[in-house]
């Protein structure tokens, strides 16, 4: 149990997953998140909550840094990221039971 809170990306693998999550970030959801997670301080809750629902709060917050569509960005709920999260990862990286925790603390 120790392990698992302590568990990080390598710096290549973190390099690795954020050249993907550019590339793929204007089509693919998972992706989005995924970046969005690493390029701000937000949780996965607030990225669920306030940020995807009020378009308005979410482009001040940004600042112009990014351009995302007004409406809901994530459709689905927190498992079901957290599901494709760790599918994604074993198939991009050959890292078998990742988690999103994993990946805000390997920031």
């Amino acid at each position: 149990m120790t392990e698992r809170k302590t568990k990080k990306f390598t710096p290549n693998q973190m390099d690795e997953i954020r050249t993907i999550c550019r590339v793929k970030s204007e089509t693919d959801e998972l992706c989005l998140f995924i970046l969005l997670l690493l390029e701000t301080n937000l949780r996965p809750r607030e990225l669920l909550g306030w940020f995807n629902r009020d378009p308005e709060q979410r482009k001040q917050y940004l600042k112009d840094k990014y351009f995302l569509p007004m409406g809901p960005l994530f459709t689905k709920k927190h498992h079901a990221y957290l599901s494709r999260f760790k599918r994604t990862v074993e198939k991009w990286l050959r890292v078998k039971n990742a988690s999103l925790e994993m990946l805000i603390r390997s920031k």
